[in-house]
């Protein structure tokens, strides 16, 4: 739970003002953006966990399939980060799924794989992807590319 620093104004909180500042810190974690992952290594998905989950909402899915089943049920990422070689559906058809469903097809999607080639660039770009990062990733890099995309504003 996030903690809210909030300017003393009384000796005493009584059960009003815990109300209130749970309801605070509830609407501020419901107002983050979300981040999905789609990765099928748990070790990936708890790395990039630890990179946004300060600043984001990080959702996660450990397949294709889940991640559709997360999007068909109504979540709403401000960006997914997605490995492209899983069992099953891939992020390319993850990212696809996106591209033709109204209310998403905008959301920015960043592919992480271990296997780098242009042609496979090429498929990401034919898919919708918005950017590629080879693993090992650099933090930076990952960090880097998310604000960009989350953030139009964004300058280094």
């Amino acid at each position: 739970m996030a903690i809210m620093i909030l300017p003393y104004y009384s000796n005493t909180i009584d059960t009003d003002d815990i109300c209130f500042i749970l309801r605070a810190t509830r609407m501020v974690e419901k107002a983050k953006k979300i981040i999905l992952v789609v990765d099928d290594i748990s070790e990936n998905i708890d790395l990039i966990h630890h990179i946004f989950s300060g600043e984001y909402k990080v959702v996660a899915a450990m397949s294709g399939e889940d991640a559709l089943e997360l999007l068909q049920g109504g979540l709403v990422p401000a960006l997914v980060i997605t490995d492209i070689n899983m069992p099953g559906i891939s992020g390319y058809e993850v990212c696809s799924y996106i591209r033709s469903k109204t209310g998403i097809q905008n959301t920015p999607v960043i592919f992480i794989s271990g296997l780098f080639s242009e042609e496979l660039m090429k498929v990401g770009v034919l898919a919708g992807g918005n950017d590629f990062i080879k693993k090992p990733f650099s933090i930076s890099e990952l960090r880097e590319k998310a604000n960009i995309l989350l953030n139009p504003d964004y300058r280094k």
